[in-house]
């Protein structure tokens, strides 16, 4: 949800935390984002992330040039 030209609610959130878990020159996602977008990827992984009660099944998106 937009206010005022920020984002905000629980996907932003999430959105950051799974960003946050990625390394150098790596792309990670949510398995269930980068299934939609048919996106090559490793094997899902599951993983906690802070402020979120559940874990999150993660891949790594393979990145083609």
């Amino acid at each position: 949800m937009s206010q005022g030209g920020g984002y905000k609610g629980i996907g932003i959130h999430t959105a950051a935390r799974i960003g946050a878990i990625a390394e150098g020159g790596e792309i990670v996602a949510s398995a269930e984002t980068a299934a939609v977008a048919l996106a090559p990827a490793s094997d899902s992984r599951e993983v906690s992330l802070k402020g979120l009660a559940d874990p999150l099944r993660v891949v790594t998106v393979e990145w083609r040039a």
